[in-house]
């Protein structure tokens, strides 16, 4: 059954076509280098060179880019002149999103080139006619009943503006559409140029209207192997398979369905009303295997002028066809070649890549310079680089005494560079003998220090010097000389000894003056051509106490030292050193009263346990002798021959118990009796301890015997008494 549907005509009104510029996303940037090795005259600074058809780019760096640093040398040619080192620069431009160029050590020379071009965008390959136009209709249904028929071409459809648009993808050319909203028609045509995209505003109105009969729709349900594919009905975009359109007006369609990587398929139907319409499309692959790789690895490569990785590249599914790679590799020529890949095939290549490099190994005569590179320090020579970029490089050597060297060498591809310069000698030798040795050599308007003395063949750059010799305690040695290079000099220098003064006044006069230990004669005393330092002065005289003080002699000057002599301390000192010898047959007495404690106490300890030593041996010996005539006596009553071997062999152990403990007694004794007269020897010599010194505090602890008879008691002890002396 056939069933019209007839739409009244209305008033028309003035259409409205409007065309609106929509917000575009951001596209992005892509960098390459470019090979070949560029010097610059701009010292101190390293140039990076940037390429590029996108116009106004604009430059920044996590270092900071200084203020007229960027010139536009030409149309689409920019110098960006950098701080040497490790940078990070990042590019912008108006309508595309920042392209960052990573971490890069940029050095002085030569300079880096790189061009920036606007990167595709992977995986956006329909299958489809790459120079398909593209019409966007936007319009937003005031109900989801509406109903809006049309077409491309006179086509007649139900387009779909749930979304608030409709696509149509016709190929480049004249093409009208025609669209039908119950009567209010909306009409435009367009000529349309390979890839062009438009964007229009649908506007119903009523000043047209035309009847339009709709019949009764059919059903349309499509599918693909894969899955996924996109589905395009009379060029309109429908949406992806599985995809089921209902209501799809009566008549003839064509079908096409893409898949990124496969064949696209089309096929014309016939759609009947309140019919069910299926079509399945097993689409072909169009994808092959690609292996690409370099020596050495990690290259760069580039496919359709798309960067797409670095070498081992593997991608088991790419799109069928010819492509232009290329590869690039700092340090290498870049390679190009083209590469077709067959449906279901492979392609697999190996590109040994040409090294823009050589190496070089650069010594100097003598070894140890300093080398720098394009104004670049590389250390002390030898220096061995293995990559060096191809061309001229220019080497300065410079070392101590040697004329700075300068000069340009050629780096060519693959070659080893490999010489040794010699430097020519700017020096004369220095001999330096100083009398006494030891002495610092230094040059007095550079305060450089040269050695010790004796100092022999010492390298000093050509010019005129002063030369200072220095030693403590010695007046400075100095010297102007005229260094000429290739001669020989030889300065010796006998060194004054810095001295002073120092007079000397006592009170009374006459009394001994030590110097150090060493005597110098007695007050009042002047004494000259003391060397400067530090001494200590004794003043000595009898029967008044000894002096000692600590001076400094300074150069050039008189030191002057007044001492009155004390006697409180040296009349003490006499009565207890009397006292001292008294007590001295008594062990360790004598050292306590002269406030020796810890030799007193080490003369008691072992003057007693040596004696209660020699009482224990002889002790045992009495014992050891009782029983030795027991046993002699008991042998001489034995009547039989076991009895008489028996008392006989313990006799014998006896005897040598009784010959061992004798040794002992004697040993003790002769301990005991040494021991005491070396304390009583020690009394009489040292009793009374140190002579006092005058000015000195110091504290004197005695310990003195008593015995009293009180009450019919005898009591004997030990007196303690401290006191300080001075």
């Amino acid at each position: 059954m056939k069933l019209e549907k007839r739409i009244p005509i209305c008033l028309l009104v003035l259409l409205l076509s409007i065309t609106i510029a929509t917000s575009q996303p951001l596209k992005q940037m892509q960098s390459e280098d470019i090979s070949g090795s560029t010097l610059h005259d701009k010292m101190g600074f390293s140039l990076l060179i940037v390429e590029s058809t996108i116009p106004n780019l604009m430059f920044e760096s996590n270092r900071g880019i200084k203020s007229g640093s960027v010139v536009v040398e030409g149309p689409g040619i920019w110098h960006i002149y950098l701080t040497p080192g490790v940078q990070l620069v990042s590019i912008s431009a108006d309508g595309y999103l920042p392209l960052n160029l990573g971490r890069f050590n940029y050095q002085p020379q030569p300079a880096r080139k790189i061009r920036i071009s606007e990167k595709a965008v992977l995986g956006a390959f329909s299958g489809l006619d790459e120079n398909r136009t593209e019409i966007k209709l936007i319009y937003q249904p005031e109900s989801s009943d509406e109903a809006v028929y049309g077409g491309l071409d006179d086509m007649l459809m139900k387009i779909n503006f749930s979304k608030g648009y409709a696509v149509f993808n016709p190929p480049p050319g004249i093409h009208r559409i025609k669209l039908n909203l119950e009567g209010r028609v909306w009409e435009k045509s367009y000529d349309l140029k390979p890839k062009e995209k438009v964007e229009e505003i649908v506007s119903f109105s009523a000043r047209r209207e035309e009847d339009l009969v709709v019949q009764e729709p059919g059903n349309l349900f499509i599918m693909s192997e894969p899955s996924g594919a996109g589905v395009y009905l009379n060029k309109f975009e429908q949406g992806e398979t599985p995809l089921t359109l209902d209501d799809v007006l009566p008549g003839t369609y064509q079908i096409e369905v893409a898949h990124n990587l496969y064949l696209p398929e089309t096929k014309i139907v016939e759609v009947v009303s309140n019919s069910y319409t299926k079509e399945n499309f097993n689409l072909i692959p169009n994808f092959g295997r690609l292996s690409i790789n370099s020596l050495p690895s990690d290259a760069m490569i580039w496919i359709n002028n798309q960067q797409v990785g670095k070498t081992p590249f593997v991608a088991e599914r790419y799109s069928a066809g010819t492509y232009s790679i290329r590869l690039i590799r700092e340090m290498y020529y870049e390679e190009t070649d083209t590469i077709t890949i067959q449906p279901g095939g492979k392609y697999e290549g190996t590109f040994e890549l040409k090294p823009q490099f050589g190496r070089a190994v650069i010594a100097s005569d003598p070894p140890g310079a300093r080398l720098s590179m394009d104004g670049q320090a590389m250390g002390k020579t030898p220096v061995s680089i293995n990559e060096l970029p191809s061309g001229r490089h220019i080497i300065n050597i410079t070392s101590e005494h040697y004329f700075d060297f300068e000069s340009t060498i050629n780096i060519v591809d693959g070659q080893v560079f490999d010489e040794i310069f010699e430097l020519k000698p700017n020096f004369g030798l220095l001999t330096v003998i100083s009398n006494p040795e030891g002495a610092t050599v230094s040059i007095a308007e550079t305060g450089k220090e040269l050695g010790i003395t004796p100092l022999v063949d010492s390298k000093i750059s050509s010019g005129t010097y002063t030369i200072l010799i220095n030693k403590e305690l010695y007046e400075n040695w100095e010297r102007p000389i005229s260094v000429i290079i290739d001669e020989q000099q030889q300065l010796e220098a006998e060194l004054i000894r810095k001295v002073g003064r120092l007079r000397i006044k006592t009170d009374p006069p006459i009394a001994e003056v030590f110097l150090n230990g060493k005597s110098r004669g007695h007050t009042p005393n002047i004494m000259i051509g003391i060397p400067t330092g530090n001494y200590e002065i004794r003043i000595e005289k009898e029967g008044y106490d000894t002096h000692v003080s600590n001076v400094e002699i300074i150069h050039n000057k008189e030191i002057e030292l007044s001492k009155i002599l004390g006697t409180v301390g040296t009349k003490r000192w006499l009565r207890t050193k009397r006292e001292a010898r008294g007590w001295s047959p008594i062990p360790g007495v004598g050292q306590y009263i002269s406030g020796q404690n810890v030799r007193g106490s080490l003369y008691v300890c072992g003057f007693a346990g040596c004696l209660t030593m020699m009482v224990f041996s002889s002790v045992q010996y009495s014992s050891t002798e009782t029983d030795y005539n027991d046993q002699m006596t008991a042998y001489r009553a034995a009547t039989d021959q076991a009895s008489m071997d028996f008392h006989h062999s313990k006799a014998e152990q006896l005897l040598i118990d009784m010959k061992d403990h004798n040794e002992k007694v004697k040993i003790f004794s002769l301990l005991t009796t040494g021991i005491w007269l070396l304390q009583f020897t020690d009394a009489w010599v040292f009793g009374g301890g140190e002579k006092p010194i005058s000015e000195e505090l110091r504290l004197n602890l005695q310990i003195r015997p008593f015995s009293q008879v009180e009450l019919n008691t005898l009591k004997v002890g030990l007196n303690f008494r401290a006191n300080i002396l001075n």
